[in-house]
């Protein structure tokens, strides 16, 4: 989504300054109430109850939040907690697993993978750092919420193109439990990916192909 020729969402949260700024140019436009909404809604702090809210509203089928909004704040806070992460795991050579474990998230490494002291290092800083934590998770509902967004939009394409009912309604299904399932996040290369990420897309292409 553009605000400008020149400048995306993205640009503004970086930008609070430019963002409110922003914010107040749309709202004295004519036709810019909506993208005035998505704006402020980027800019201002995501709590992990109101992104809570917004998955359950996404899941529900009501929100006037766009599936555009929801992948740029998720590109944001992945870019954020990546920065975060990289000088502790600079010396790390192989994936980091984030997996949510009763309420707490627990590095984990590879099977097969000699023990790093790096990822106990790792662990201790995650315990200690609340806001982190709360990154993780916001990254993590926020990847189940754009997720489930996507496959009711694969879900409307699937029955453009006459797609029995009963194929659509698995493909949702199948969808939200393989959405849901993915409770866990991976770091590598300097990124971190929410690993629901293109479950919706993945489905949807494997039914598309045996149509």
């Amino acid at each position: 989504m553009i605000i400008s020729n020149q400048t995306s969402l993205l640009d503004y949260l970086n930008n609070p300054e430019s963002a409110q700024n922003t914010l107040s140019e749309l709202a004295n436009s004519p036709g810019k109430a909506q993208l005035a909404q998505e704006t402020k809604a980027l800019t201002e702090p995501a709590s992990e109850a109101g992104i809570q809210d917004m998955l359950e509203k996404i899941e529900a089928g009501d929100s006037s939040v766009s599936l555009t909004t929801i992948g740029n704040m998720l590109e944001h806070y992945k870019s954020k907690v990546s920065a975060d992460l990289q000088d502790i795991a600079a010396n790390l050579n192989a994936p980091v697993a984030f997996e949510r474990q009763d309420d707490r998230w627990v590095v984990t490494q590879p099977e097969g993978q000699r023990e790093d002291k790096t990822l106990s290092r790792m662990q201790q800083y995650l315990d200690k750092d609340t806001r982190l934590t709360q990154r993780l998770s916001q990254i993590n509902q926020l990847a189940e919420m754009h997720e489930l967004g996507q496959a009711r939009e694969h879900a409307n394409t699937l029955k453009a193109q006459g797609v029995e009912d009963d194929a659509i309604v698995d493909f949702l299904s199948n969808a939200r439990q393989q959405i849901f399932a993915e409770d866990s996040l991976t770091f590598t290369g300097n990124t971190l990916t929410a690993n629901a990420e293109q479950t919706a897309q993945t489905l949807f292409d494997a039914i598309s192909t045996s149509s």
